[in-house]
C-alpha cells in the first residue's frame, strides 16, 4: 500500500518482491507527482515480479491527504474512501 505515489526500484537499488500486489494511492495535483512516466516505470517493475499494480487517483492536492495530523494535505473524503480500499485489499 502506497500513498503519495511511488518510485521505480532503481532509485531504491532494489527489485520489487516476486508476485507481491501493491496499490498506489494519490491526489491528482499532488505536487510531488513525478508524472506519468515514474508511474509507468514502477508499474513495470511490479509486473515484471508478477506482481499487479491497482492505482487510484483522488481530486485535490494533498500528497499525504489520509494523515489528519496534517491539516494543510488531509482530505476526510478522500481519507475515507481510502481506507475502504486497505481494508478491501487486505481482506484479499
Amino acid at each position: 500500500m502506497l500513498v503519495g505515489g511511488a518510485l521505480p526500484m532503481r532509485f531504491l537499488e532494489a527489485q520489487w518482491p516476486p508476485g507481491v500486489p501493491v496499490q498506489v494511492h494519490a491526489t491528482a495535483d499532488d505536487p510531488f507527482d513525478d508524472g506519468p512516466e515514474v508511474a509507468a516505470e514502477f508499474r513495470s517493475d511490479v509486473e515484471q515480479a508478477g506482481g499487479v499494480v491497482e492505482a487510484f487517483t483522488y481530486p485535490g492536492s494533498g500528497h499525504l491527504f489520509n494523515d489528519p495530523e496534517l491539516p494543510d494535505e488531509f482530505q476526510p473524503a478522500e481519507a475515507e474512501e481510502f481506507y475502504a480500499r486497505l481494508l478491501e485489499f487486505i481482506a484479499r
